[in-house]
């Protein structure tokens, strides 16, 4: 998922309680990342915000409201190709040999030449943004629940709080078929369709299938009478007291936000404003998606 800085965000909500008395800056420091490499073969720790260098964290930590930060992530892969070819090598010498290769020898061959190619394998860093709003107790993760794992885990070892995502209501997807069939008005919003959707029978939704409609409501509509069910819907929200601060983004029942279009700065703000600006949109969605669910 794109992280907090670009043009578009996705993230998924989770509720992460603020802790008293607590230093956050100094709490990240502690567990910056490092080379050294973890019992599970990766390289990881926190960065600042969108920059895997960034170990010193010259773009800031505690940010008032938020704490951003990126987690970084190493890790390397054996190539499929050169595996299968050592593999098949190394069993063609072991029967030239007249050696029998059985199964469980082969699994041994391929764990030791899967070993040998790792360790000599490239590095592939893969960074992880967060936003923790502290007004709200809520954490935000560029990231779908399940990737989101490893960033809560080392969120809970640097602040010891155990964020737990929030969990949509059975309602969410009558909510999404009213809105695709009408504007509605929610706590000073006026929402409405924006005419793509992500919709599935119960037999579906279980086995992960689906069927996307883009830009086409009478498609929604007609796939509503067949007995589908809306999982996913893209939608515009425009505050009534600020018409100008309207928000464009999906949301789907995992409380997942998708798409949602970031404001820039203006011409000559410092990184420092464009941040704050689009953190606080980032907040003002994952407020009204708790909303929508009936979860705030």
């Amino acid at each position: 998922m794109a992280g907090f800085l670009g043009n578009t965000t996705s993230f998924s909500l989770f509720e992460a309680p603020v802790p008293q008395r607590m230093d956050f800056a100094d709490a990240v420091r502690a567990l910056p990342f490092s080379d050294a490499v973890t019992p599970e073969g990766k390289r990881m720790g926190w960065v600042g915000l969108g920059n895997a260098v960034d170990t010193d964290f010259s773009f800031g930590i505690d940010h008032g409201r938020f704490v951003a930060l990126s987690l970084r992530v190493d890790s390397r892969k054996a190539s499929g190709a050169a595996l299968k070819l050592q593999l098949a090598e190394a069993v063609q010498a072991e029967l030239a040999q007249g050696k029998k290769v059985s199964g469980k020898r082969k699994k041994e061959l391929k764990e030791a030449i899967t070993a040998k190619l790792i360790s000599r394998a490239e590095w592939t860093p893969a960074l992880t943004d967060c936003l923790w709003d502290l007004e709200n107790g809520r954490l935000l993760v560029a990231a779908s629940p399940k990737a989101a794992l490893p960033l809560l885990a080392q969120f809970k070892a640097t602040f010891g709080v155990d964020a737990q995502a929030f969990a949509a209501g059975a309602e969410l997807p009558s909510f999404f078929a009213r809105l695709s069939r009408e504007d509605v008005a929610l706590n000073g919003w006026e929402l409405s369709c924006a005419g793509s959707a992500t919709l599935a029978t119960s037999a579906q939704t279980e086995d992960k299938g689906a069927v996307a409609v883009q830009n086409c409501e009478s498609s929604i509509a007609s796939a509503l009478n067949e007995g589908l069910t809306i999982q996913k819907l893209a939608m515009t929200a425009v505050p009534a007291d600020n018409p100008d601060a309207s928000l464009s983004f999906a949301l789907d029942t995992s409380m997942t936000v998708s798409g949602l279009k970031l404001p820039r700065a203006e011409k000559g703000a410092d990184a420092d404003t464009d941040f704050l600006l689009k953190a606080d949109t980032c907040a003002r969605t994952a407020d009204l998606a708790l909303h929508i669910a009936g979860l705030a």
